[in-house]
């Protein structure tokens, strides 16, 4: 797909993620990323105050014989998006990197417990609701559909979880009579995983 000027469209005109998965190679090899704005013409100013030895570089970028650069800022631009993608790599496989993945890894599964705590209550308060109007069948179709969809979670820890909270709460136990035996066996732990 070609932009409006004929020329092959850059990650910026396609508004991709960044390849932070790219090779230092690859990235040494990289056409220079000199748009300034997207296809829809969006674009921000970003600016940062440098040492005049570094913008002596930038020039001398701009100004070399046969550059691919027409402005100061077009060096800039490709230095952030090769910078960018450059900084991805080397914090990717830094200590500190691996510790904060790992942080926000435990965050995320403490987190979940209250997430699915909080789900399967508003699951039993529907169902409370719908018992009470008397529309049992309805509340074991809910139900149903529910423990099905739990049962296809990967996590096995999450599955666990809203089945021992299903199982415990005293509405499930009176509205899983009505359900088929397989959605009862799912939420005991007899149907086969």
């Amino acid at each position: 797909m070609a932009n409006r000027r004929g020329e092959q469209p850059s990650d910026w005109d396609l508004e991709k993620e960044l390849d932070f998965s790219a090779t230092l190679e690859e990235l040494l090899n990289a056409s220079p990323f000199t748009k300034s704005s997207d296809e829809q013409g969006r674009s921000e100013t970003v600016g940062t105050r440098v040492p005049t030895w570094l913008l002596r570089r930038i020039i001398k970028l701009k100004e070399m014989k046969g550059s691919p650069y027409e402005l100061n800022s077009d060096v800039l631009r490709d230095a952030i998006f090769l910078g960018l993608r450059i900084l991805h790599i080397r914090y990717k496989i830094g200590k500190e990197w691996s510790v904060e993945e790992k942080l926000a890894s435990i965050a995320d599964t403490a987190g979940a417990s209250r997430r699915i705590k909080d789900q399967v209550e508003e699951l039993i308060s529907g169902l409370e609701e719908l018992q009470k109007d008397g529309d049992e069948a309805q509340a074991a179709e809910r139900l149903s559909e529910y423990v099905l969809a739990a049962n296809e979670l990967e996590n096995s820890w999450h599955k666990d979880k809203i089945f021992k909270l299903l199982s415990d709460n005293r509405t499930v136990r009176s509205i899983i009579e009505l359900c088929p035996k397989v959605i009862r066996d799912i939420i005991s732990g007899k149907a086969k995983k």
